[in-house]
């Protein structure tokens, strides 16, 4: 599998196409954070992917709010210990959030855009 040890945050991930991408990564390895402001969506995607012997847990993410953001990439981290990738799946949104990782020494810094 292509993605095996990866963990990916995939914002938009409760609808349709983000769905349908954090499906794909878990099939495909990756351990999955399915980031929503609608997370009652989220969590169905999550259950999706268990059920097929996938990991997954659910973030609730307005991608506009820098802390939830931060709460977003702490659960995953703390859940699955390393974030590898983002993917954004929505549509039209204004006010994104900048993310810059410092990896050597392993602060976050959350900006609006």
């Amino acid at each position: 599998m292509r993605l095996d040890g990866k963990t990916a945050i995939i914002t938009g991930g409760g609808g349709a196409m983000g769905g349908a991408q954090a499906k794909l990564f878990a099939k495909e390895g990756a351990c999955v954070c399915v980031a929503d402001f609608n997370l009652k969506m989220a969590q169905k995607v999550v259950d999706d992917i268990v059920a097929a012997d996938g990991k997954a847990i659910a973030g609730d993410l307005d991608v506009r709010n820098p802390d939830q953001w931060l709460d977003t990439i702490t659960l995953t981290e703390e859940t699955f210990c390393s974030v590898d990738s983002f993917a954004t799946m929505l549509g039209q949104i204004s006010g994104l959030v900048l993310i810059t990782r410092r990896l050597s020494s392993g602060t976050l810094s959350l900006t609006p855009a």
